[in-house]
């Protein structure tokens, strides 16, 4: 054999051993997308969490501005929590529209008015105000369970609810608040009813003879 013919056949022989077969292909593509779908759920659970996260982080610092405002000022500071629905069965309940406004009320007259500097915040998208079903309270805040997520156990005939329905607290210039407060969210596939996840809910509230602000999640069994 000469030694073209020879080189010719080790050529050959590399030349089948190289590239993949299209079941090759197949099984790496669908590897590949195996750990991607892993991966993007993974991500939107971590996404949830940042979100629910950052909305009662920002609750309860607006509050503790309020409140430092408040001494600052010499006025009160009303802090309103608004659901932006009228019941949980209208389409707003899945729209993500629940806000809270901080209101500086310069007459002291427990309303904000158009003539009043107010700004309000949105929660993030997918966060609004809730808690799983028979949730207990937050401690301090008079036992119970979470009936509702703004201001449980504030009837609707008191003076913390305004004339739409929004339940708010105020501040006053020494500190210290009108009631005892505690407010609740979660991620909205999380809400009462859907048998879903208890951990992601989070807790803001209030001491009504010292105006400290906390805030709480839902440990397993118990808010921290």
């Amino acid at each position: 054999m000469s030694a073209a013919n020879v080189f010719v056949q080790i050529r050959g022989k590399f030349r089948k051993r190289s590239g993949f077969t299209l079941i090759e292909l197949m099984i790496v593509i669908g590897i590949l997308a195996i750990v991607a779908a892993v991966g993007f759920l993974a991500m939107l659970q971590y996404r949830t969490l940042i979100r629910v996260n950052a909305s009662i982080r920002d609750i309860a610092g607006n509050m503790r501005l309020a409140r430092a405002r408040a001494i600052r000022e010499g006025n009160n500071y009303l802090v309103i929590f608004s659901d932006g629905r009228e019941s949980p069965d209208t389409p707003d309940y899945l729209a993500g529209n629940d806000t809270f406004t901080v209101c500086d009320d310069d007459d002291n007259d427990g309303r904000c008015e158009p003539t009043e500097q107010a700004r309000t915040f949105r929660l993030q998208p997918t966060i609004i105000y809730g808690a799983v079903a028979n949730n207990p309270r937050v401690p301090d805040q008079n036992g119970g369970t979470v009936d509702d997520p703004i201001l449980p156990g504030i009837p609707t005939n008191s003076p913390n609810v305004l004339p739409d329905g929004e339940k708010f607290i105020t501040f006053f210039r020494d500190g210290t608040t009108d009631i005892n407060g505690d407010v609740y969210i979660i991620p909205q596939q999380d809400r009462a009813g859907t048998g879903a996840r208890q951990d992601r809910q989070r807790a803001a509230d209030v001491l009504r003879t010292t105006g400290r602000v906390r805030a709480w999640r839902w440990r397993s069994t118990e808010w921290r």
